[in-house]
């Protein structure tokens, strides 16, 4: 019985400083990069009843656009460990305005030299802070980034798929 294979797609929102971790994150475990799209939301209208007047903004929406073939791999660790990813990136992202905002302060104030405390690792501790913040937030999302990638290198998880859509009709290179 030949197996059923579809194209699924997935949106993320980002913000311009996270694009580069989100996209990482999803290529790492096999999906295709298909573009950042605008979409036009609703409609923010504000009325000011003593003036007589009216205001009218529209919203858009920015999203990344991704595409893999269902199913895309069948290993229950490899399905696990994207999940665990997804709640990672859904975390970092929800929060990367604050993250940013306090370590870009923090790294103002530790090369301006404001703390004025003792050093640790030869930099300014507010200094070191801000990279550490960064350093917070961003290396979980890379250690799933390797795993995800040498998972799919160490399992030959793109070979089989591959193999799985030749042997049930489909065409490999015929692109999501």
């Amino acid at each position: 019985m030949a197996r059923k294979y579809t194209v699924r797609t997935k949106t993320k929102s980002f913000f311009a400083l996270d694009k580069w971790m989100t996209v990482l994150e999803m290529r790492a475990f096999g999906w295709r990069y298909k573009g950042q799209h605008t979409q036009a939301g609703g409609w923010d209208v504000t009325v000011n009843v003593d003036s007589g007047t009216a205001t009218a903004r529209r919203r858009f929406y920015t999203f990344l656009e991704f595409r893999r073939d269902k199913p895309y791999s069948r290993n229950f660790f490899f399905g696990l460990m994207e999940v665990l990813m997804s709640i990672m990136s859904w975390i970092r992202r929800f929060l990367i305005i604050p993250i940013w905002i306090g370590a870009i302060i923090l790294i103002v104030a530790g090369i301006m030299g404001a703390s004025g405390g003792d050093k640790i690792i030869g930099m300014d501790p507010c200094l070191f802070a801000g990279i550490l913040t960064l350093l917070i937030a961003y290396l979980p999302s890379a250690i799933f980034c390797l795993l995800g990638w040498g998972f799919r290198k160490i399992f030959k998880v793109d070979e089989k798929h591959r193999q799985d859509l030749i042997e049930n009709g489909y065409d490999p290179e015929s692109g999501l």
